[in-house]
């Protein structure tokens, strides 16, 4: 025989692989790593060591009540019509009177599309076997839900549990096509954009040029914290108007003290560290770590792009350093209250801040007497440390009573109204301070949830409801009203995809026929500025949108909330950067 044929088999059967098993803990391992039990008639479960099929063990179910319907589910994602599921497990029963094995079907918005037409009954008494489902992937469907169900009494073990997918999914249906009004004013007033890749070329964001205009303040906003491909689209937004339009600050929704203490670090090349010592973890993301070392690169130039932040909260690991700075540069404090502030933690973290009556009042004392210490020596501290230090470190402490008195709201009284409206008026204050004492004359960027930067939230309805609204004056409401026409607030919306902040990770709802997010899409260009200052086209009427949450009942006028949109059709969740 010729090696050539020989080879040829062997090359083929190399390349004829088994499928991917798409549940990483089918033969359950690692305990119940990925599956749910539900159990409302009482129904047990214990891993069995003795008992297996393969492996080390298997799960075992006793089911003693008559009736009701406890099952163990997993589910399996990024699925798409056409495909074809197969579901196999080895199963083995004693006096099982009642049971089935099913797969489910759900589309992107968790809507149940029904059971899978292939179902195998588990009743009886019989030893290891193997059970397979097969079942095609209807149109719209997303993921499956693999069940064992138990209705009646008896033990079932299983064992083994496989998902494979074959078979090409079915090509999308094209979009409905646009009117041809709607097409032709997009044709000629949005701004296709080329990417999100932070270091291409911004050619393609040129046209911004014209529409931000004179604006001194631009505000970025985003959906929901969870927005991936958002924070890549802000972060090349902010290169661009930074190194082409002359804008010098950036202001993140993080606190003020520790945004301003991480210039020194990147001063001193460390982009990582710089963000992780200054804003929020949620903003901690590999998208966002660009922005920072291109910080850290022209930190040392001629053109820096500085950071600061604006909330009232504490946010990056620098935020400790605060009282100590404040207690050394006023000299020797006393030590009853250096130990009250200390008792004090008004930290978003666990554990929730409710302090003592007692130690709270000590500690707001401590605080009156330190701004009393520092407006009695001012004159003496501004000969030392210099005018700007001084009035930055009155901002900080101000800031700081209010921060305290923030959490103080939110976290022991359960006042969220209350603490809203006084987190939103203390950040605009904080921003006006910046753009009026800190950085007098400078273009300056906001980077923050677009809830906090829109302007006539009220006019904003969710269910046909303004509720959600209605008593708050964010802080985006305050600083158009400061400066006009001086701010442009850009919101982000986007059609599909997934959102998640590292873990868990969940699909877009589609959006409604009609909606902002819908239009966009038909008109097929995949990332778009859409202006809304000046004549909005067919997008100056009421309509549904989603540039503050991703459900698909928010509906307004955007044009009177939000000056632009930069769509994206594809969201993706973010991605952590260690610190290391």
């Amino acid at each position: 025989m010729r090696a050539i044929p020989v080879l040829l088999l062997a090359a083929g059967l190399a390349a004829a692989k088994d499928p991917e098993n798409l549940i990483e803990n089918g033969g359950f391992e690692k305990d119940l790593d990925g599956w749910h039990v539900f159990a409302p008639t009482g129904m047990t479960h214990e891993l069995d060591r003795k008992e297996k099929k393969e492996g080390r063990r298997s799960i075992r179910f006793e089911k003693k009540a008559r009736g009701g319907m406890d099952n163990m589910f997993t589910r399996v994602e990024n699925l798409a019509g056409g495909q074809t599921l197969a579901v196999r497990a080895w199963f083995k029963s004693d006096g099982l009177g009642n049971g089935w094995f099913k797969v489910f079907f759900e589309d992107a918005a968790g809507n149940d599309l029904g059971q899978g037409a292939d179902v195998k009954p588990l009743a009886g008494t019989y030893d290891w076997k193997r059970i397979e489902l097969t079942n095609e992937v209807p149109d719209g469907a997303v993921r499956a839900r693999i069940l064992v169900l138990l209705v009646m009494p008896g033990t079932l073990w299983v064992d083994g549990v496989e998902v494979t997918l074959q078979g090409e999914a079915k090509p999308p249906p094209p979009p409905d096509p646009l009117d041809r009004a709607t097409k032709r004013w997009l044709d000629k007033n949005a701004v296709a954009i080329d990417t999100l890749d932070f270091a291409a070329p911004t050619r393609d964001l040129a046209p911004l040029r014209k529409l931000v205009g004179e604006a001194r303040i631009v505000q970025l906003g985003e959906q929901s914290h969870m927005d991936g491909a958002t924070f890549r689209a802000k972060a090349r937004l902010a290169r661009f108007l930074h190194e082409s339009m002359g804008f010098q600050v950036i202001a993140f929704e993080s606190g003020l003290f520790e945004c301003e203490a991480a210039n020194a670090l990147l001063a001193e090349g460390d982009a990582r560290a710089a963000m992780h010592a200054s804003v929020f973890g949620i903003w901690r993301t590999e998208e966002v770590l660009p922005l920072f070392e291109h910080m850290a690169k022209h930190a040392r130039g001629r053109s820096p792009l500085v950071l600061t932040g604006f909330d009232t909260r504490g946010s990056g690991l620098a935020a400790a350093d605060l009282v100590p700075r404040l207690c050394d540069l006023l000299g020797p404090v006393p030590d009853g209250d250096r130990a009250a502030l200390a008792a004090i933690h008004p930290q978003r973290n666990a554990p929730p801040y409710a302090p003592a009556a007692d130690a709270r009042a000590a500690a707001r004392d401590a605080l009156e007497g330190l701004a009393k210490r520092l407006a009695a020596g001012r004159d003496a501290l501004v000969e030392k440390h210099g005018e700007r230090e001084v009035a930055f470190l009155e901002r900080c402490l101000s800031n700081y009573m209010v921060r305290e008195e923030f959490e103080w709201l939110n976290q022991a009284k359960k006042d969220g109204e209350a603490a809203g409206n006084l987190r939103d008026r203390q950040m605009a204050e904080n921003l006006r301070w910046l753009l009026e004492v800190r950085y007098p004359g400078a273009k300056v960027l906001t980077w923050a949830a677009t809830s906090h930067q829109a302007r006539n939230l009220p006019k904003v309805t969710i269910d046909g409801s303004s509720k959600q609204y209605e008593t708050w004056r964010n802080m985006g409401q305050c600083v158009h009203e400061w400066y006009g026409d001086e701010v442009f607030t850009i919101g982000f919306a986007a059609r599909g995809g997934k959102a998640g902040r590292f873990r868990p990770m969940f699909d877009l709802q589609p959006p409604r026929k009609g909606s902002v997010e819908d239009l966009l899409h038909r008109y097929g260009k995949p990332l778009l500025f859409l202006p809304l200052r000046g004549d909005a086209g067919p997008f100056g009427d009421r309509m549904f949108c989603s540039p503050m949450a991703y459900g698909r009942t928010m509906e307004a006028c955007w044009p009177e909330v939000l000056d632009a949109i930069l769509f994206t059709d594809v969201m993706t969740p973010t991605v952590w950067a260690p610190r290391e």
